[in-house]
């Protein structure tokens, strides 16, 4: 299971255009959280370090 978390869906004056992908439900495995870019026009989601 992941969930998505996006700053600036819950805060409006916040410009941070990261995305927070949490994994949950992973067999075996902690709670992993990452975080990647988001082009809120498009979604389409980059790596961080691209």
């Amino acid at each position: 299971m992941i969930f998505l978390y996006r700053d600036t869906y819950y805060d409006q004056a916040s410009d941070q255009k990261q995305l927070e992908l949490i994994i949950l439900k992973n067999r075996n495995s902690p709670v992993v959280t990452v975080f990647v870019r988001n082009n809120q026009f498009t979604e389409r989601i980059d790596d961080v370090n691209d």
